[in-house]
């Protein structure tokens, strides 16, 4: 014999279906910070419940973790801190338990560890393993993944006038499906040492060291130099103020160097943390075309240069 029960609750019909967790977001746990689970509970209007979770690894199995009553709530929102003293490196298992008499639910989901990981190839889109564990707004448990494309980021980058440097079409657009807070690390451009960088910062073995500002806007990382200085005749660069030189948001050639400079080997390297720690490594050559400042057409006088 089959009992079907139901509780009218003005309209929102059968209440069994409403009983459930939805819209959970567990980013991967740090090793000395641990972690946060946000979740939401759906519940009936007449029902009080008790809410719990329970982890299981190396050094807990089925270890009581939360536990909460709730009076009756059409919804329960709440964020619950998970030590680090909880996990052991590996993954863990979190069982989420909703209990009132005649109703139980238990969901298992995996929990990962923050790991260190290097993007290397920027050729196509980039996808971590999994990595946040995710109760959508349905009820479906699904494992989102870090994902990154590259914009104008090639190996050869080659501007059609030799002499500057602009790093504003190169970006990173953060395509994971849960949002969460960047936070930027170290971030710079190093480049091959030649003469005509003396103005700047020289890093051993054999490279000039420019650091970036990376910021974000919408879901884009864009990159800037740092103060930068040039000076309007010789464009000589620096990153101090020097009498005669003008601010500027670009890297400047000397015009004088450009059968050395106009093929020149760089590498940038920037490393932030959205759910992992990410490092993105990105050699590439820059390359000028035209020797000189600017297009032919703009100038009273122009000069090519064939070598």
């Amino acid at each position: 014999m089959i009992i079907l029960s139901f509780a009218y609750e003005g309209d929102e019909g059968p209440s069994g279906s409403l009983r459930r967790y939805q819209n959970v977001v567990i980013a991967p746990y740090h090793q000395t910070e641990g972690t946060t689970v946000y979740f939401e509970f759906k519940n009936t209007l007449v029902d009080s419940i008790t809410l719990s979770f329970r982890i299981s690894n190396q050094l807990y199995q089925s270890a009581l973790v939360y536990s909460q009553a709730f009076p009756p709530l059409g919804l329960i929102q709440r964020a619950i801190t998970l030590p680090a003293s909880l996990f052991d490196g590996g993954l863990t298992t979190l069982q989420l338990s909703a209990i009132r008499t005649g109703f139980s639910l238990h969901e298992f989901v995996t929990l990962y560890p923050l790991q260190q990981l290097t993007v290397a190839v920027l050729e196509g889109d980039y996808q971590s393993p999994p990595t946040v564990t995710r109760i959508d707004g349905e009820g479906q448990i699904r494992y989102e993944r870090e994902q990154l494309a590259f914009i104008g980021m090639d190996l050869v980058q080659s501007f059609y006038e030799y002499g500057r440097l602009d790093l504003s079409h190169m970006r990173v657009d953060i395509q994971s499906p849960v949002a969460r807070e960047l936070i930027f690390g170290d971030a710079y451009l190093l480049i091959a040492d030649h003469p005509a960088f003396e103005g700047l910062p020289y890093q051993s073995p054999g490279f000039r060291k420019l650091p970036l500002s990376p910021r974000l806007v919408g879901t884009m990382v864009h990159f800037q130099f740092q103060q930068l200085y040039v000076h309007p005749q010789t464009f000589q660069s620096s990153t101090i103020p020097l009498t005669g030189y003008q601010v500027t948001q670009y890297l400047y050639f000397p015009p004088a160097a450009f059968l050395l400079l106009r093929q020149q080997s760089m590498y940038m390297q920037l490393t932030m943390r959205h759910f992992h720690q990410l490092t993105i490594q990105y050699p590439f050559t820059y390359e000028g075309m035209q020797p000189l400042l600017g297009a032919c057409y703009q100038s009273v006088y122009c000069v090519n240069v064939y070598a």
